[in-house]
């Protein structure tokens, strides 16, 4: 069983940055924020086009990478087609259609890897540590079990 999270299908990307305080990634959509601790990458065009760890990195480019310019460059203009949450580690993978896909994964025993909060404060979505989900978020747009 797949849980699926229909709260963000249909959602499109807004922003993306990371908060040097926390250390966190916060992606921002149009109803729902989230909020990442854990290793994430985003699959372009078959390859890994950008990871948490890339940003600021020159790798013998011309410039470092900002990996907020290129999540939002290729996933910015399109919306969630489809998102889901790996029953037995809570990694999550939002879809963007065309092979584009943020995935996250939830690595700790104990900590959090990623919360998705709904803007109006009303629920949230939490990848515990150990891979478990909990959900506060309404059951119409927190997650289905499928």
């Amino acid at each position: 069983m797949t849980p699926k999270i229909p709260s963000l299908v249909g959602q499109s990307l807004r922003s993306a940055g990371c908060d040097h305080n926390t250390a966190e990634w916060i992606f921002h959509f149009e109803d729902y924020v989230l909020q990442v601790s854990a290793l994430w990458r985003l699959i372009s065009g078959g390859l890994i086009w950008v990871g948490h760890d890339d940003d600021g990195h020159q790798f013998g480019l011309g410039e470092p990478v900002i990996a907020a310019d290129r999540v939002c460059a290729s996933a910015g203009s399109r919306v969630v087609a489809d998102a889901w949450a790996n029953d037995t580690t809570a990694d999550l993978s939002i879809d963007f259609g065309d092979g584009i896909r943020l995935e996250v994964f939830n690595n700790s025993c104990g900590y959090e890897g990623w919360i998705l909060n709904a803007r109006d404060g009303h629920g949230a979505l939490v990848a515990e540590g150990g891979g478990k989900l909990s959900t506060s978020l309404p059951t119409e747009l927190g997650i289905d079990p499928e």
